[in-house]
């Protein structure tokens, strides 16, 4: 029988796949849903904003806030870093043109 401590680990590990499996579904829907990055970027400020404002609440409440609320910052930080790269790649190119 494994230890409390194992079990938790586990538990660990299992929320973190299943949460960066979640970033890379609402990156690519991001991205599919707007032809620029800050569309995308506001797209899913307005899905944060429609979430439980607060810790306040069932167990469901707070999974949908802390997590949702991160995982959603952590895809927006991707996107800007992703469009910051490439409009330095952009004046790169133009440079050499």
């Amino acid at each position: 029988m494994a230890t409390l401590g194992e079990m938790v680990k586990k538990h660990h590990e299992a929320l973190l796949e299943a949460s960066d499996t979640f970033e890379d579904v609402i990156y690519a829907e991001a991205k599919a849903s707007s032809k620029t990055p800050y569309g995308a970027i506001m797209t899913l400020k307005k899905a944060k904003s429609e979430l439980p404002d607060s810790y306040a609440g069932t167990k469901e409440d707070v999974i949908a806030y802390a997590l949702a609320s991160k995982e959603i910052d952590n895809v927006i930080r991707r996107l800007r870093d992703e469009a910051l790269k490439r409009a330095w790649e952009d004046e790169e190119n133009d440079e050499k043109r």
